[in-house]
């Protein structure tokens, strides 16, 4: 091993033969090989592209109403006019999706439901936070991006349909 501590890889280095590491296309050649790309859409995934105070985009749709994003498989209407109508069977829906935790935006605000409402999540060891509903779509995508089986469950108080 030279005086430097890196093991000597040589020329033609990690990248194997025919490309020299010491030229700038082995330069180039390997900065590529470093990059990962993603597409902006994984079929069947489902990130959070952007978000504002009526909706967010998810696989090329906009939701402007409460919706339920999982980490994979279709989003879902969650079919609740705003806080104040959230009940148990709410929280069951989320549940039955099976994720390790669930994101709530509660909406502009944060609000935190009462514990009896939360019995499902609770009752089925899966985890809760509660943050106004642009924190939680950040902190999905962050989850989501880890791999992590996560629901975001997204209250909005407008209200048209879903369009592309």
């Amino acid at each position: 091993m030279p005086a430097s501590g890196q093991p000597d890889i040589g020329p033609q280095g990690l990248l194997g033969p025919g490309v020299d590491n010491r030229t700038e296309a082995g330069f180039r050649a390997r900065i590529i090989e470093a990059m990962k790309m993603r597409a902006d859409r994984i079929e069947g995934q489902n990130a959070i592209a952007r978000h504002g105070p009526d909706g967010v985009f998810v696989a090329g749709v906009e939701h402007t109403e409460s919706v339920v994003v999982p980490w994979r498989g279709p989003v879902l209407a969650w079919d609740v006019a705003g806080f104040e109508g959230l009940t148990p069977d709410h929280f069951a829906r989320l549940a039955a999706l099976g994720p390790e935790l669930v994101v709530f935006g509660s909406g502009p605000r944060i609000r935190f439901p009462s514990p009896a409402l939360l019995r499902p999540l609770i009752d089925a060891g899966i985890g809760i936070e509660t943050m106004d509903t642009a924190a939680a779509c950040r902190t999905y995508n962050v989850l989501f991006a880890e791999g992590r089986p996560v629901v975001a469950a997204l209250l909005f108080a407008a209200g048209a349909t879903a369009r592309s």
